[in-house]
């Protein structure tokens, strides 16, 4: 499995559990305001972290002794 697609597997939990962020978006959408917005703001926001956190991730391995 590549390094982008098992990052992702593994933080399906976290995407899935009903956090701060995930409350928010239900509460917009509920309320019906700005929900695109919010919702394309939370996603960028999600895939950014996702990657910062896969290329820190294999520049410890990268530098870890072998």
């Amino acid at each position: 499995m590549n390094p982008f697609a098992l990052g992702f597997t593994a933080s399906i939990p976290s995407l899935v559990a009903i956090g701060s962020q995930n409350l928010f978006i239900l509460k917009q959408g509920i309320k019906k305001e700005h929900v695109i917005l919010v919702v394309l703001v939370s996603t960028l926001c999600d895939l950014l972290l996702f990657f910062v956190g896969i290329q820190f991730q294999r520049t410890i391995v990268a530098y870890a002794p072998k």
